[in-house]
C-alpha cells in the first residue's frame, strides 16, 4: 500500500527530521549503550553514526576509528564512511593515512572531483604546495572545467604566490625599525609612513 499524497509524507517526514537535529543534544553513552545493543542483533547505519557520534564528542579518536572499520569490513561499498574516516584522520592531522584512504577511493571513483580536491588539500597541509596545485587542476578538469569558486581560489592562491614572489620583496620588520633614515629627511616628526 502506498501513501496517499507522497509529498506531504515527505515534507513533513523532512520538518520532523528537522525539528529533531534543531534540538538534538549531544550524544549520551546511553544512546551509544543502546546503539552497540542494537548492532550485536541488526546491523544500522543510523546505530553506528551514534556510536561514532558519541566517540568523536568524547574525543576518543582510536574508538571513532575502529567503529568506521567495523562498518567498513562489514559494507566495504559504503564509500561514504570511507571518506568520512579519511576526513576524520585528517581532522586529527594524521595525513599519510587519510592520503592512502583517499587514493583508495579514486580506484573505485576516479573522477570525483572532491576527492581530488581533499587530496590537494592534504598536499597543502603536508606543506607540498606544487602536488596541491596539480590535484586542484585535476578537480577543475573532473568537473567538466566550468567555474568552481572554492577550487579556483585555491588556484589563484597557489599560482598568485608564485607570481608575486618575483615582484616583490619580503620586508623584514625589524630592520625596517631599526632603519632611522626617515630622521633627517622628516626632522619634526615622529613617524612616516611610506
Amino acid at each position: 500500500m502506498t501513501p496517499k499524497n507522497t509529498w506531504t509524507n515527505g515534507k513533513n517526514a523532512w520538518n520532523a527530521f528537522r525539528k529533531r537535529k534543531a534540538t538534538s543534544r549531544p550524544p549520551t553513552g546511553a544512546n551509544r549503550t543502546n546503539a552497540r545493543k542494537k548492532l550485536k542483533q541488526t546491523w544500522s547505519t543510523a546505530d553506528y553514526a551514534k556510536v561514532v557520534g558519541y566517540y568523536k564528542f568524547k574525543e576518543k579518536p582510536e574508538e571513532v576509528l575502529r567503529t568506521y572499520d567495523e562498518i567498513l569490513t562489514t559494507a566495504p561499498w559504503l564509500y561514504y564512511y570511507a571518506e568520512q574516516k579519511a576526513n576524520y584522520l585528517f581532522e586529527k592531522e594524521r595525513n599519510e593515512e587519510a592520503l592512502a584512504i583517499f587514493r583508495q577511493l579514486l580506484e573505485q571513483r576516479p573522477y570525483d572531483s572532491d576527492l581530488f580536491e581533499k587530496i590537494g588539500d592534504l598536499h597543502i597541509a603536508q606543506k607540498n604546495e606544487a602536488e596541491a596545485l596539480h590535484w586542484y587542476k585535476l578537480a577543475v578538469k573532473a568537473k567538466g572545467g566550468g567555474e568552481d569558486y572554492s577550487i579556483g581560489d585555491k588556484i589563484e592562491k597557489l599560482e598568485n604566490h608564485k607570481k608575486y614572489n618575483a615582484y616583490f620583496q619580503a620586508l623584514n620588520m625589524e630592520t625596517a625599525a631599526k632603519d632611522r633614515r626617515w630622521e633627517s629627511r622628516y626632522p619634526n616628526e615622529e613617524s612616516v609612513i611610506s
